[in-house]
């Protein structure tokens, strides 16, 4: 339990302090993410985190990756309502309508 706790707590330390452009350190990426993937670079921060630039471990791929983090320890209303936009737009890009 202690060793998930130090592992949340440099996750959100290291996410904190990213900057665009910055390297991104192994602790960029949640704990479940970084068994697939290797963390490269931070690609842009905004209010609820940042997009990393990551490649797969098994493939030669890159991806990239953004991870959200709430400054309350949840999302409410308000950020809930644009999750849900930022997702729905996510999905007409990914689709092949756009």
């Amino acid at each position: 339990m202690i060793l998930k706790q130090r592992a949340h707590g440099a996750f959100v330390a290291d996410l904190s302090n990213a900057k665009p452009g910055h390297s991104a350190s192994p602790h960029t990426l949640p704990p479940e993410l970084r068994r697939l993937y290797t963390a490269e670079l931070i690609l842009g921060k905004g209010a609820f985190g940042c997009v990393v630039k990551a490649k797969r471990n098994d493939l030669d791929q890159c991806v990239a990756i953004k991870v959200m983090l709430p400054e309350k320890g949840a999302f409410e209303g308000k950020e809930n309502r644009r999750l849900k936009r930022e997702a729905e737009m996510h999905q007409l890009f990914m689709s092949k309508k756009c």
